[in-house]
């Protein structure tokens, strides 16, 4: 059993780093598809997860991760360093809708053509290129040693195109982040924290802001892989809905796509006929309290997680039958 402790976008322009789940919908028989023109592959010869319990907790650590107490971008479960995905995709866009707001349509006026680069809070700098109307536009991010005020340092490129301007909230509804090289991110000491790798994408569909035109209902589709410099891990034509209707508290589930796990070598499905939002992941002033997610396995297993009072445990089917039989739970 372990406590979840999530931490979420507040951690200034790296929380521009993010990955997450939640929305209204049903369980993802919906066909949505992830495009991009840089999108990364997987090796052809990775293999659908065994139900095994060890391949199971692999796949929760991917999925809910550990306590976050110093390392927002890592989990720390079973004292590993996993990069944690759910919050790195998350944070990015979140963070890179409201940087876009903020620096190309509250500074600038929408048909402004910006190319300058602007100081980071603490130390480095960012090349800031983007053009923008009302139809959409793009931007083009580029970090140098940039330590926003949050002791990590990020190095790389980003590119963002943005369309479907929502006049009320003063900010664009539709997101597509590309990661143009691989993004690096590093603490103080010059430790690696994460790499995202280069071709990894993040599409973005606000379905509603509050009242400051922040994101309060949004989709997440994504392709990403990311290191820790130990171990890969990635998710690929991940399907997440968001709900922060009432912030601090959120929720969040998935409807469909794969997880990666030991290296990208091995995989698990979302189970597409289990509706995660009739038992989404529930933060409780950013405490995961509650929730379940379903995922299909090797040779008809399934495997769940399951959240009560802030305990996870997971559960394995390795036959199929509907009976979970393997648990972590004492």
């Amino acid at each position: 059993m372990k406590k979840i402790q999530y931490f979420g976008y507040c951690l200034a322009i790296i929380s521009v780093l993010s990955i997450g789940l939640t929305g209204c919908g049903g369980g993802g028989s919906d066909g949505e598809v992830v495009s991009s023109s840089t999108a990364l592959v997987f090796p052809s010869d990775s293999v659908m997860a065994e139900p095994t319990l060890v391949n199971a907790q692999k796949v929760r650590d991917v999925v809910v991760g550990g306590t976050l107490d110093a390392l927002p971008l890592l989990n720390s479960v079973n004292n590993s360093s996993k990069v944690n995905l759910e919050l790195l995709s998350r944070s990015v866009s979140k963070k890179i809708i409201e940087y876009t707001k903020d620096i190309n349509i509250d500074t600038y006026s929408l048909n402004e053509v910006i190319n300058e680069q602007i100081d980071c809070n603490t130390s480095g700098t960012m090349d800031i290129s983007s053009s923008f109307d009302i139809t959409g536009g793009t931007i083009t991010i580029t970090f140098n040693e940039c330590n926003d005020g949050d002791d990590l340092i990020l190095n790389g490129i980003m590119q963002e195109s943005v369309s479907d301007y929502d006049i009320a909230a003063g900010n664009f509804k539709t997101v597509a982040i590309t990661f143009t090289t691989d993004l690096t991110v590093t603490d103080l000491s010059q430790t690696l924290i994460a790499k995202i790798v280069q071709g990894s994408y993040i599409n973005m569909n606000i379905l509603t802001f509050d009242i400051y035109g922040v994101p309060q209902t949004y989709k997440l589709s994504m392709t990403i892989q990311a290191t820790d410099g130990i171990e890969i891990v990635g998710v690929e034509n991940v399907v997440f809905y968001y709900d922060e209707t009432n912030v601090p508290d959120m929720e969040m589930y998935q409807t469909a796509g794969k997880i990666y796990i030991d290296n990208l070598a091995k995989y698990v499905e979302y189970d597409t006929t289990y509706s995660m939002s009739v038992t989404p992941f529930i933060f409780l002033n950013g405490v995961l309290t509650t929730g379940e997610a379903r995922y299909n396995m090797a040779d008809g297993g399934k495997m769940k997680i399951v959240i009560v009072d802030g305990i996870v445990t997971t559960w394995v089917d390795a036959d199929g039958d509907g009976t979970y039989e393997l648990t972590d739970q004492p």
